[in-house]
């Protein structure tokens, strides 16, 4: 009998091994290591705290239709040569939230160049201590395709660079978010056209306070915006965008 339960128990393990844990519960892939690349569709979360300082980005998304939950815990990069968490590829249909984000070069660095449908909602997170943008997000350079942004309840303080930063985006609601203590502007939404701006709070910031940029369609509704470094709210009308994405990024 123990000769039999030993067998079983032997042949578990090599049948397990170099498997990903699932979490039976919700069919959840847990992250309790850094640098991880998700290349699958599914549902993520991260299993623990996690600190690190190598690889292009801590968590490297690398596929469409990922939800990835900090569930409440924090994700730490402790040198500015890469990201926190970022897109290969072009990518769509990205959900993150809950938790929190710190150091890197971007906090957050999502990207679809493709001239395809671009998604992303961002909800309930903090992210702090950037060396460049807490936040930024990117479709297609001139190209009007639909991409559909939602950010939603951010904290986003002390960033290098801007705080919230949005390019040719053609969907969205940016709204409930407190961006303080950037070295440029707080939020920024550049060459896009129908993104609803509303109930964010943007202080003390070293260049402007929420910047709408070369966009058209755009709603500005019940922003707090003080104590910037240059003006609190600015617009541009629709101009013909540059030659290159160089200026955004």
């Amino acid at each position: 009998m123990k000769k039999l339960l030993f067998s079983i128990v032997a042949l578990s393990m090599i049948l397990g091994a170099g498997t990903v844990p699932v979490d039976a519960a919700g069919g959840r892939v847990p992250i309790y290591e850094v640098p991880w690349t998700i290349d699958s569709p599914g549902s993520y979360y991260l299993s623990r705290d996690l600190t690190g300082s190598s690889g292009s980005a801590l968590i490297t998304i690398a596929s469409d239709d990922v939800t990835l939950d900090l569930a409440g815990h924090s994700i730490r990069r402790t040198d500015a040569g890469g990201d926190v968490i970022a897109s290969s590829g072009n990518r769509t249909n990205i959900e993150i939230l809950n938790g929190r984000i710190a150091g890197g070069f971007k906090g957050i660095f999502l990207r679809n160049l493709a001239g395809a449908s671009f998604d992303v909602i961002l909800s309930k997170l903090t992210v702090s201590g950037t060396a460049g943008d807490g936040v930024h997000l990117e479709g297609a350079f001139e190209v009007i395709v639909p991409m559909s942004v939602r950010i939603d309840g951010l904290s986003v303080v002390d960033a290098g660079g801007r705080g919230i930063a949005v390019g040719w985006a053609h969907l969205g609601v940016i709204q409930n978010n407190v961006v303080h203590n950037a070295t440029l502007d707080g939020i920024v939404v550049e060459y896009s056209g129908g993104v609803t701006v509303a109930d964010n709070n943007s202080s003390r910031n070293g260049g402007d306070g929420i910047d709408i940029l070369s966009s058209t369609g755009m709603r500005v509704d019940r922003n707090h915006a003080s104590f910037n470094g240059d003006y609190g709210i600015y617009f541009t009308g629709r101009l013909e965008a540059p030659r290159s994405p160089s200026r955004f990024t």
